[in-house]
């Protein structure tokens, strides 16, 4: 029996092992045939990326290349479209100045033979209704000057009464009210520990034994002034609707949360620079006038507390719009005055921050609005103006000649300059406006000679009267077309009111 078992269970440990071998072998079988799929899949995968990315890279040069035609075919056409414009407004004008140069002379001519007729008619006739005039006008106006001097010498000394009275009354209460904001400064308490009272700066909650001398707020609520006078704090008396209304005397009327900057001289109220750039965008509104309140704002970005007034360009900047408009050029040497906490210091400062040893009355005057927009209707004085344009001119000439390349050929009152990159664009010095594009006027002697030529060569050519104030012509090709002498327009096609040619 145990040989037996001993047969048995080695013939069962053999079994056992061949079918651990046989399941190892199917184990390694499967994962070979794992991997070889896996590996084909990846290897897909891989093929559909390569020939995704490759239809990309096509598809990208193709329309790279008809983006660049297109783009070459629109320029082109602008081109065109500028240079037909240009050769239209010269024929225009050389016709046009041939017929004025014309007229013009016909009307002096006529205008000579009137005026000389005319004059010898009203050199007899004033010289006998003169004389006889002369002496009661001369009496006349003496008693209407001495009447109305002594009517104005009146009207004016009630007028500057009334004003004295009305200014007194509003410093008096501008005192009173610093008077009250000094002693509201220090609130007068008790000490604990020795029984006597010191006096607490509710702003810096510093103590202090000493008597503020710009007063303080007793611990009854009474203030106790600069000038000893004793009185009861108003705000203690004021209702909340009193409190808020005191409030919004220094705030926006519109959004009534930031402080108001311009007081608009027809509507009455208090607008912050953002409310009222909404509310006098449109109607009759963007033809009302305004004067600064409050803080100065940046008058570039409109947004940011002023840091510096420009006395050349009479403007307000805070610290990041003046080194952008003050970078180079000539208002790189721009003298300024100071903004410290909204308030405007006179003393004048030049681009290295030492003073000039000016004082330009600038800044508190400013309004703006009105029926020529934007402004200082009340800003410097000429001649601070006039001083200040002189230091900044003289000052930035020598950083602007070194700063850009100026062409002297430009005309029209356009000068030629260079950028940082060497393009060239033209800024017009009189109105201010500058452009990349060169413009009309701009041009060489000898294209002033030619187009002198030209104009000369047109001006031998003779108009026919349309009727309603419109001549026809003839340009170069035999066309007919019609200027209009007294609107300076012209048209191929023809207007109303006049016969269509046969």
């Amino acid at each position: 029996q145990c040989a037996c078992r001993q047969y048995l269970a080695r013939k069962r440990l053999q079994e056992r092992r061949e079918a651990q071998a046989r399941e190892l072998a199917a184990l390694r079988m499967q994962s070979i045939q794992r991997g070889r799929v896996a590996r084909r899949v990846a290897e897909a995968r891989r093929q559909e990326e390569r020939e995704k990315r490759a239809s990309a890279l096509l598809q990208r040069v193709v329309r790279g290349r008809q983006g660049r035609k297109k783009v070459t075919q629109i320029k082109r056409d602008i081109v065109e479209g500028r240079a037909a414009q240009a050769m239209q407004k010269r024929a225009r004008g050389m016709l046009a100045r041939k017929r004025v140069v014309k007229m013009r002379e016909e009307a002096t001519r006529e205008r000579a033979k009137q005026t000389a007729a005319a004059l010898k008619i009203q050199k007899v006739y004033r010289g006998h209704r003169g004389r006889l005039v002369t002496s009661l006008k001369l009496s006349q106006s003496r008693t209407r000057r001495m009447v109305q001097t002594r009517a104005a010498t009146k009207i004016a000394s009630g007028l500057r009464g009334m004003m004295a009275r009305k200014r007194c009354q509003e410093l008096r209460k501008v005192r009173d009210e610093q008077l009250m904001d000094d002693a509201r400064l220090f609130q007068e308490v008790l000490s604990e520990d020795t029984g006597t009272s010191f006096y607490m700066n509710i702003e810096t909650q510093e103590p202090t034994w000493d008597v503020p001398p710009g007063g303080y707020t007793r611990k009854d609520g009474m203030l106790v002034l600069a000038t000893g006078k004793v009185i009861e704090d108003p705000l203690t008396t004021m209702t909340d609707e009193e409190r808020r209304a005191k409030e919004l005397e220094t705030k926006c009327s519109e959004c009534e949360s930031r402080d108001a900057t311009r007081f608009c001289e027809q509507c009455g109220d208090r607008f912050c620079t953002t409310c009222y750039n909404d509310n006098h965008k449109t109607g009759a509104r963007v033809k009302h006038s305004w004067s600064r309140l409050g803080p100065i704002e940046c008058g570039e970005c409109e947004k940011e507390m002023a840091a510096r007034w420009c006395v050349v360009c009479d403007d307000p900047f805070c610290g990041t719009c003046w080194e952008s408009m003050h970078r180079r050029g000539r208002r790189a040497a721009h003298p300024y005055c100071p903004i410290f906490e909204g308030k405007l210091d006179p003393s004048a400062l030049g681009p290295d921050g030492l003073p000039t040893g000016d004082e330009y009355t600038v800044g508190p005057q400013e309004r703006g609005g009105g029926e020529d927009g934007e402004g200082n209707g009340g800003a410097a004085p000429a001649a601070d103006k006039d001083l200040a344009a002189d230091v900044g001119a003289a000052a930035g000439a020598a950083a602007a000649d070194a700063e850009f390349e100026k062409d002297a050929t430009a005309g029209g009152g356009f000068v030629k300059y260079q950028d940082d990159g060497g393009n060239d664009y033209w800024f017009n010095e009189v109105t201010g406006e500058s452009t990349y594009d060169e413009p009309v006027a701009v041009g060489t002697e000898g294209d002033v000679a030619a187009a002198g030529a030209e104009d000369g060569a047109a001006a031998e050519q003779t108009g026919t009267d349309a009727g309603g104030g419109w001549t026809q012509y003839e340009d170069e090709s035999g066309a007919v077309y019609y200027y209009n002498e007294s609107t300076g327009e012209s048209t191929y096609e023809t207007p109303e009111g006049v016969e269509a040619p046969t």
